[in-house]
């Protein structure tokens, strides 16, 4: 049997007007013709170059039915394989020395036909998150170390309206002071979430009373008909919309902590979890004043004996903002404030990015923790402090 070679014009028979031989070959091969295909050729023969030629040679002449496949037995332009050709020609498979923290691979890669490597951007493997700490001007934020009062009777201050308690700086989980505060106090989102959610409940005579909207009281609107009270959380204080002269009040509240580690917020994945630092970044108000070194420390709590931390990476401290500014990799142009008067509007901003090229891993069952404080728990001054994580989380 002899080779038949079939001949076609590029840009009446293909109606993508380009020809890429490698494709076409594996369109071919991939298709129900059964005769041998010997080759797909470009140009021409060298005697008589002409780009717009085509010529797609088999080991035998076609039957009716494989020339039907092949260019549908018509002509500019051609049906079929020839006609439907996209033209574009394949990726290219080959490998590249992929150097990771532990080992390095030849991984397979794809490269176009100037062997430049294809690439995507995809996602992390696992679930992306982030998670934001307490500001650290502001103890009515300090959630994590804080303190669960039941039931306490609070003593009126003279006027039916405002009723006192014994502590000061209560945790206020109602009114945005923390990134995601509405997950925090629930369970159902963050199994971290402690089982009273940091409510607050307030009693008269026994009787609980309904709080007034938080909506309504970051506006600095007045108490409605079916609202009760709002809270001084700085104070520590519940102030009622009519006279409880007489009466018993009592509260329950979360309350910062005044024990030494008052300010430290925890970073840790779920019990079968492992999580991976991506990155992180301090963001503060530009009033902000440094009273305080803040930390940042991973270790095991609680080992070898209860009360020690068991540190597994060098920790960083940054007595002065200068040392973070030194350390982060990129410093932000300031965010203007915005609506600054209003309590849902912002200071002026700065925030320093950190990222790592070496992501931290944590797994729970190791019980490692990332803990960022402050060394005497002194609260800083200025509107705002905090610092956010960025990180991926897997099944371990």
């Amino acid at each position: 049997m002899a080779e038949t070679t079939y001949t076609y014009s590029i840009s009446a028979d293909i109606i993508s007007d380009k020809c890429a031989p490698d494709r076409l070959a594996q369109e071919v091969a991939d298709s129900a013709i059964v005769t041998a295909l010997e080759d797909v050729a470009v140009g021409g023969p060298p005697n008589a170059p002409d780009p717009d030629r085509l010529d797609v040679v088999f080991k035998a002449a076609l039957s009716a039915g494989d020339k039907t496949l092949l260019d549908g037995d018509t002509a500019d332009p051609a049906g079929g394989i020839i006609g439907n050709h996209s033209g574009e020609p394949l990726l290219e498979a080959t490998s590249v020395q992929l150097v990771t923290q532990n080992e390095t691979e030849m991984v397979p890669v794809l490269t176009d036909p100037d062997h430049r490597l294809i690439a995507a951007m995809e996602s992390a493997a696992g679930a992306e998150a982030t998670k934001a700490t307490h500001n650290f001007c502001d103890p009515c934020t300090w959630f994590q170390q804080s303190v669960r009062e039941e039931d306490e009777t609070l003593t009126d201050s003279g006027d039916g309206l405002r009723f006192n308690s014994t502590h000061e700086n209560w945790i206020d989980m109602y009114h945005g002071r923390i990134l995601d505060d509405s997950t925090w106090r629930n369970p159902q989102w963050c199994p971290q979430a402690p089982a009273h959610k940091y409510e607050v409940i307030v009693e008269v005579d026994g009787v609980e009373k309904t709080m007034q909207d938080p909506d309504n009281r970051i506006d600095g609107d007045d108490m409605v008909v079916d609202e009760d009270y709002y809270v001084d959380y700085e104070n520590g204080d519940i102030v009622f919309r009519e006279d409880q002269s007489g009466n018993t009040v009592t509260a329950t509240y979360s309350r910062a902590s005044t024990d030494d580690g008052a300010s430290i917020w925890k970073l840790y994945p779920n019990a079968g979890y492992v999580l991976s630092v991506v990155s992180a970044e301090m963001q503060f108000t530009t009033d902000v004043g440094l009273k305080d070194t803040i930390f940042r420390k991973v270790g095991i709590p609680d080992v070898p004996t209860p009360g020690d931390f068991y540190e597994v990476a060098a920790p960083s401290y940054y007595m002065t903002m200068q040392q973070a500014i030194e350390e982060a990799i990129r410093n932000s142009t300031k965010v203007p404030a915005i609506d600054e008067t209003s309590a849902r509007g912002s200071k002026e901003y700065q925030q320093i990015e950190f990222r790592y090229s070496r992501r931290s891993a944590i797994a729970a069952s190791t019980g490692a923790q990332i803990w960022v404080g402050l060394a005497r728990d002194k609260v800083l001054t200025g509107g705002r402090l905090t610092v956010t994580f960025h990180f991926v989380v897997d099944e371990e």
